[in-house]
């Protein structure tokens, strides 16, 4: 309810339209247009941004439109197919398709739909070194005729794996103390375990899971494999799999977790809102709504354990992304340095602490993670571990980076393929109780490959 009054305050204030996925912009040469995803948490952080830009002074009179968009993939693949298309002169982007936009369709050509930003950086003297390095690599793609990699967007936030868990649950367990946030796998098997044989102490509903870890998530599945020194797309681009046994140890050991009745099946359902689990995978952008579900008081964070068995000198990797904004290349040139003011504003110190005060995000802006005063450690109490959103920068991986070195045309289709299937359909299977099938391994290498 609370999100849903802040939505309708600001865009009161704001010239939002909302489309089903029209591809047609009026060109106002005297107002900014900005395309976002049409959902109430998009609308609403887009609108607190344009407050806050338009609250600085000289700004108060500048004109922007928000244009809300349902279908926004189709929005944006069909203006890219249509020639006489016009989008956005700011439009939201996504860490998983932000190379096709800056590259578009025809591989390496510069036909992309992102006007560099790395020029108006670098004059402004905008440094990226300020900024979480993993953050601002996901910005990053090199075009036709370029010599180095090119800024194509501004990220908002900086958001990774955490675990969330029920206070009020650990406590009926005889957890008193939150783990540290260096726990290894061992450490959060045996947390696991407890809260098992701890299940009568906690609930009376005969459904409960120690942990919801998320599975059919990429930023859980996919960094597991990495961990293990496995690729989901082999270094040659054409294969699935640098290694068919690594993909089978690293995903089972998250498959048995299933099987031995420590976390919840890949089912769709989401035990921990609904107070069923103990502990779930998440990144910042969920915390609002499964806070408000369990209890604004009643949930606190622990960092991603380790993997224990990996090794000296390995990494245990934590998934990682961003969202942001982009000028297009449809936006006129008298309306650049307007585009770019406003980008700039987002990743400012005010604008970042404007989108973290929603709760929704972790800031990018390195000088304001450690700082006590900042506005996402005030979010639900600043007593929680809110650290867990961005220690061990180290171990940042972007959670769709297999697709880095494909070309444009063939990351759609990898990036379709792994979302909907990867372990999706293997945890779904009822015809063995979730059993771990070995066979399920070729049949995604078969299906992965059939697309590159």
């Amino acid at each position: 309810m609370k999100t849903k009054l802040l939505a309708i305050l600001a865009t009161s204030l704001i010239s939002v339209t909302a489309l089903a996925g029209c591809n047609k912009q009026q060109d106002d040469p005297s107002k900014l247009t900005i395309a976002v995803v049409g959902d109430t948490t998009e609308r609403n952080i887009i609108v607190n941004f344009i407050r806050g830009y338009k609250a600085i002074e000289g700004n108060e009179n500048k004109k922007i439109s928000v244009i809300a968009i349902d279908n926004y993939d189709n929005y944006i693949f069909n203006t890219m197919a249509d020639p006489n298309g016009k989008l956005a002169d700011i439009i939201q982007v996504f860490d998983s398709t932000c190379t096709y936009y800056a590259r578009g369709n025809i591989d390496g050509a510069g036909h992309g739909i992102l006007r560099s930003i790395t020029p108006y950086m670098e004059r402004d003297g905008i440094r990226e070194e300020d900024y979480v390095a993993s953050s601002i690599e996901l910005t990053k793609c090199k075009v036709q005729g370029q010599a180095n990699d090119q800024m194509y967007w501004v990220p908002r936030d900086y958001n990774k794996i955490v675990v969330a868990y029920n206070k009020q649950m650990f406590e009926a367990a005889g957890i008193t103390e939150r783990p540290s946030d260096n726990w290894t796998w061992t450490d959060f098997v045996n947390v696991c375990q407890t809260l098992k044989d701890h299940k009568n102490d906690i609930t009376t509903s005969s459904v409960f899971y120690p942990v919801d870890m998320n599975l059919n998530f990429q930023a859980v599945f996919y960094p597991e494999l990495e961990s293990y020194g496995g690729k989901l797309i082999a270094d040659d681009g054409r294969h699935c799999f640098n290694d068919i046994e690594i993909a089978k140890s690293s995903w089972n050991k998250l498959l048995q977790m299933v099987v031995d009745g420590l976390a919840a099946p890949a089912d769709g359902k989401l035990p921990f809102a609904s107070k069923q689990a103990a502990m779930m995978f998440i990144v910042r952008p969920d915390l609002p709504s499964y806070a408000s579900s369990i209890g604004f008081n009643n949930i606190d964070f622990i960092s991603l354990p380790t993997l224990n068995d990996l090794g000296e000198g390995a990494t245990s990797y934590i998934g990682m992304g961003a969202t942001g904004y982009g000028m297009t290349t449809h936006c006129a040139k008298n309306k650049r340095e307007f585009a770019w003011d406003f980008l700039k504003y987002i990743i400012s110190e005010d604008g970042q602490n404007v989108f973290s005060k929603l709760g929704s995000g972790v800031p990018c802006l390195k000088s304001l993670l450690n700082d006590e005063n900042a506005e996402f450690r005030k979010y639900l109490n600043p007593a929680l571990n809110h650290d867990a959103f961005v220690k061990f920068p180290e171990r940042d991986l972007y959670a769709a980076s297999y697709l880095n070195n494909l070309t444009p045309n063939k990351q759609a289709g990898v990036y379709k393929v792994v979302t909907d299937h990867a372990l999706h359909d293997f945890l779904r299977a009822t015809d063995t109780g979730y059993a771990i099938k070995n066979d399920y391994y070729a049949r995604f290498k078969e299906f992965v490959e059939a697309q590159l």
